[in-house]
């Protein structure tokens, strides 16, 4: 390796060591997100509906000649 062995190889064990400890975490975190999941549908829950709120109306609004772009069905 040129003499720069002693830089390359400690370099590839951090790098390697840094993989494993992000393999074990996303393991880890699914898991538990999992056992979470599985819990909430035991009990029962669901999602509750938002109530009150209803979607804006929609407007037809004019395009300009800048906002169509190069739409070719704008024109």
């Amino acid at each position: 390796m040129g003499g720069y062995g002693a830089y390359i190889w400690p370099a590839y064990g951090v790098a390697a060591v840094v993989m494993l400890g992000l393999l074990w975490n996303s393991i880890h975190t699914s898991r538990v997100h999992q056992r979470e999941l599985a819990e909430l549908e035991a009990s029962g829950r669901t999602r509750r509906r938002r109530t009150g709120s209803t979607p804006a109306p929609v407007t037809n609004q004019v395009q300009t000649t800048e906002d169509r772009g190069n739409d070719p069905q704008a024109s």
